[in-house]
Order: C-alpha cells, then structure tokens, then sequence
C-alpha cells in the first residue's frame, strides 16, 4: 500500500530591507473535513480545478473565480522544475486580484526556479534520505543554529556564495511519500502541492502561505517576484525511507531577493515572457485595441488574445508571433475588429516552443463607446449649425426649446459632419440632444 504524504512546514522572514507579505485572508481553515484529499483517480488539472471550486464555495466567491487550470501538451515530458513553476504560478495567477474580502490580492507570478536554491533544496533533500530523518533541521556541516546542533534553512542558504545575504524573506516547504510496494511516486509534486494549497489546516495553513505569499516587487523587471528552489530525493533500493520500503522527499525553498541584488543568479526553469502590462481600450463602436509589453522572452512562439463577455468563459479571437528570444522590452498590439456592444473581457495567453503556456491578468473594456458630438459655430449669428463626431455615426438628434418643445429633428446618416439648418426659428436658446449628450445653442 501507498502511505499517503507527510508534510510540514517552516516559515521564516527575516526582514532586511522589505518583508514579505501574507496574502490578507487566506490563511483560514477552510473547513477541510468537507473536502477529501487529491484523488489519484483523477487528473491532475482535474484535482486542482476540484479544489478551486471547493475554495470558491467555502469562501463565498462568484462560481469560477478562480478559473480552471490547462496543463499544456507536453506536460509530462517536463523537468521536476519545469512542472513546479507552471502548477505553483497557475495557481498565483488564479489568485491574482481576487478579492477575499480584505481588498484584491496582487499574487504575482514567482520568476523561475533558481538554480543555486534548487541546489540548497537537493542538498537537504539528500541529507533526510540518507539520515532517514524528515525535518526542517537539517546537515550540521552546513550550520547549527537548529536544534540539535543541526543546520536551519537560513544556515545553508547561507552557505551558497550566490544566495548569502541577498534576500528579505525565505521560507521552506517539505514533504514525503512512502510506500511498501510502489517504487516510484510520478505524480508526487503535483500531490503535494495540492495538499499544502487545499488541505493545510493541520499546519495552519503555513504552507498554503509560502505557496501564495506576496513578495515585494522590488527585483527586476516588474511584473514577478521572487524564486523557488525545489528538489527530490527517492530512496535507494533496498534501503527504504521511515522503516518502508520505498520513499520519496520533496523540497520546496522560498527567496525574495532584495531589490539592489546584483547576484550572478542562474534559472533552470522561467516565466517564458517577462510581461510587464497588458491594456485594452475602445477605439470606436466597432474595434477594440489590446496593448501589452514584454520585459523580454525566452523561446516564445506566438501570443494568442483571447475575449469573454463575462470574465470567466473565454474564446480565442486571433494569434501574433513572438520574438523568439529577446532581451529587449516588445510592445504588442492587437485590434479586436469585431467587438462586442457591451464589456468585454481579454486576457493575453503566451505559448513557447515547448507548448508550455502563461495568461496574463485579465482586463476589460466597457460598452459600445458614446459617440462625442461637437456642435459649431456656436454661438452662432448664422441659420445654421454644424453637428461633427469623427465615428461617423448613425444617430438621431433633437432639437428642444426651452420649454422642452421638439422644433427639429433628424438624423445624421452615418456622416460625420452634419448641417442643422436653423431658418425660421427665432433668435435663443435651444438644446441640441443626440445619444446621452446634450448641447446648448445660442443662436443670435
């Protein structure tokens, strides 16, 4: 049989020029005894995707706040690395701006995992299987301010030349599997990780913490914070791991580096775009523009936009090519020819060449533009004014005295330029009323 996986936690900020935030309202039970643990009958989007409704239930949010999580094509043949970053910042990303009831979060998108704290991570992850030990106190070689003369997470990051004395916060995550008959554990990190997101209450939620903590966006390119480290160990055969046969340790190691850090850190898996800012604005009653910048890209193959008309429900509506690998800021531009008379949702999705993907935030645009007339001469000492709007609109007008009585009326056709003949009323004011705009005439 499979003994299902312990996990603990320890979590540590030692402020030196920032420290790192707790997203506001997230760390509650939320009543797990109501929810059962990952299903290893299902798959693993399916898994994640049962937890975020479970959470959007549990927590009050409207019905698919929180979205449904798509592992690209090429999933499995990923690195423990690669996997780790795409399941951790899919579920930031879900988070981002949603409001638990404490304002709207601002959980942005860890930049990759870091190889020297990946090698921090292995190291501890090795120490526990070779001393058949599970805990945050670790290699006494490496430290001894843990209990027991033993090293603490701060001690070996310490210890790495390129990690020492560069961060406002760390924190560390482990956990492990066993088993008696089963010798490997292939979907293991997906496991824990939906354990410590979803079922955290035995720990007080700290893991869940360290998972969605909000790091201070002070490093870089703006847009992402902060690096994850991560490693496994499985036992050797015949060895075993905790009086079993068969084990596998997993390490997940937190660092928000400081904003003047100028180490010479190295990535064995990152955001493949650096996305700065997405826009989107109405141009006219009938075209929409979606704007974003990239800090730079890494194997990046196209960009699709994609439009919903209730913020949940999306469909794509057209693709551009990505630069490849660049190192300089691109600015992108997407026209939405065919808009919608109403708010429109869009949402940039990024894809490399290994179909591994990304979405940016999700921005709106309000409805059908209200057309903005300008009426000239005015005052005017001529019989007639001019009704101009660059839209071109079809669009009823009124004219009213001051008593409110209709004394003209039209329509302009479709042209943006308008002559309202003014023969035979008498000298005043009137009123000039088309769409939601009201303009005052004085004709002398």
């Amino acid at each position: 049989m499979i003994k299902g996986h312990l996990i603990f936690t320890c979590f540590i900020f030692l402020c030196l020029t920032a420290t790192a935030q707790t997203p506001p309202n997230l760390t509650a039970d939320m009543n797990p005894g109501s929810y059962t643990a990952y299903n290893s009958g299902l798959s693993i989007a399916a898994n994640f995707n049962a937890g975020r409704r479970f959470e959007e239930t549990n927590k009050g949010l409207a019905a698919n706040t929180l979205g449904n999580m798509t592992l690209p094509s090429g999933y499995s043949g990923m690195t423990l690395a690669q996997k780790t970053i795409f399941i951790v910042n899919a579920e930031r990303a879900c988070r981002n701006t949603v409001n638990y009831g404490s304002g709207a979060l601002s959980v942005k998108p860890m930049y990759g995992v870091e190889t020297h704290l990946s090698d921090v991570s292995q190291g501890h992850a090795d120490w526990m299987m070779s001393s058949n030990t599970f805990d945050h106190c670790g290699n006494p070689a490496m430290g001894s301010s843990c209990s027991g003369g033993k090293s603490s997470m701060s001690n070996r990051i310490q210890s790495n030349a390129t990690l020492i004395n560069s961060w406002q916060g760390i924190s560390e995550n482990i956990g492990y599997s066993v088993s008696s008959g089963v010798s490997t554990f292939p979907t293991l990190n997906e496991q824990i990780i939906f354990d410590m997101m979803y079922q955290d209450a035995g720990s007080a939620w700290g893991h869940r913490v360290n998972f969605l903590q909000q790091f201070t966006d002070n490093y870089g390119a703006a847009g992402n914070e902060g690096f994850i480290g991560v490693a496994e160990k499985l036992s050797t055969p015949g060895t075993g791991y905790q009086s079993w046969a068969y084990g596998k340790v997993i390490v997940y190691n937190f660092y928000d580096p400081q904003g003047g850090a100028t180490n010479a850190f190295t990535f064995s898996a990152t955001l493949p775009v650096e996305m700065l800012w997405v826009k989107a604005n109405r141009v006219n009653s009938a075209e929409n523009s979606v704007n974003w910048k990239v800090a730079k890209e890494i194997n990046n193959a196209f960009f699709t936009v994609e439009r919903s008309l209730d913020g949940r429900f999306f469909a794509e509506i057209g693709t551009i090519k990505g630069a490849g690998n660049s190192e300089e800021a691109i600015e992108y531009a997407f026209m939405d020819s065919n808009a919608p008379n109403q708010t429109a949702y869009y949402r940039v999705k990024q894809t490399d060449f290994d179909d591994k993907m990304a979405y940016s935030k999700t921005v709106s645009v309000a409805g059908n533009l209200v057309s903005k007339w300008r009426v000239y001469p005015n005052p005017t000492s001529e019989n007639y004014v001019f009704l101009q709007n660059e839209l071109s609109e079809n669009t009823v007008f009124y004219l009213q005295n001051t008593i409110g009585q209709v004394v003209k009326s039209g329509t302009t056709n479709g042209n943006s330029n308008v002559k309202i003949d003014l023969n035979g009323l008498p000298k005043g004011v009137y009123f000039l009323k088309m769409q939601q705009q009201i303009e005052k005439i004085v004709a002398q």
